[in-house]
């Protein structure tokens, strides 16, 4: 679901996408994009296409028509994967997080620190082996069902929530209003991040 910006931030908002850098995900999230949609097309879309086909005709056109479908789908998956992840990014802005993504169409996501309830993070299987996780960020609108942004392909998931709900308790609670570590871990975080992505991308 879309997250609508009211119109007495938007010149904000556009302010600080202007100012500051955004930062990338981890290259390694486009690996896990491509084999997850193989495997969604082999669990989905092949039996589809391979019943009627196998009764028809013979095992060696199915064979064929495998291959020509994986061929196809892998280029797409590579061209679409390397366009997301150019357009996916992410900002910690000084009250709330900024997450911009899309292909096609172009979503700007505003999620203020004052309206979050809970940040968790999820790695499957496949996220696992390469070295990444997602973290979601839930607000009171959308519950704990749906996560109204969440942040893909982030190699330090457990420092990244941390800043997060650092920055959720200070906004809502007040909490650590006098932390004066909060700024130094962010940018830490973040100098840890880049250069990480620096050494992926040589």
């Amino acid at each position: 679901m879309q997250n609508y910006v009211d119109d007495s931030i938007k010149e904000k908002l556009e302010r600080i996408w202007t100012d500051k850098t955004p930062d990338h995900l981890d290259p390694d999230v486009k690996r896990y994009w491509r084999w997850l949609g193989l495997i969604i097309i082999n669990i989905y879309l092949i039996p589809l296409l391979f019943i009627p086909i196998l009764f028809i005709y013979s095992a060696g056109l199915c064979i064929i028509t495998y291959i020509l479908i994986m061929g196809v789908s892998g280029l797409l998956l590579y061209l679409y994967t390397n366009i997301l992840y150019e357009t996916y990014t992410f900002l910690l802005a000084d009250d709330m997080v900024l997450i911009e993504k899309g292909v096609i169409w172009r979503r700007k996501n505003a999620i203020p620190y004052s309206r979050v309830q809970n940040v968790n993070i999820t790695h499957n299987p496949l996220e696992r082996i390469l070295g990444i996780a997602t973290v979601h960020i839930h607000t009171a609108g959308m519950g704990m069902a749906y996560a109204e942004g969440k942040v893909s392909g982030i190699p330090f998931p457990d420092e990244l929530s941390e800043i997060i709900l650092r920055k959720v308790r200070m906004y809502k609670y007040g909490e650590g209003l006098e932390d004066e570590y909060l700024g130094e871990d962010i940018d830490r975080f973040l100098f840890k991040f880049r250069e990480y992505l620096m050494t992926k991308s040589k």
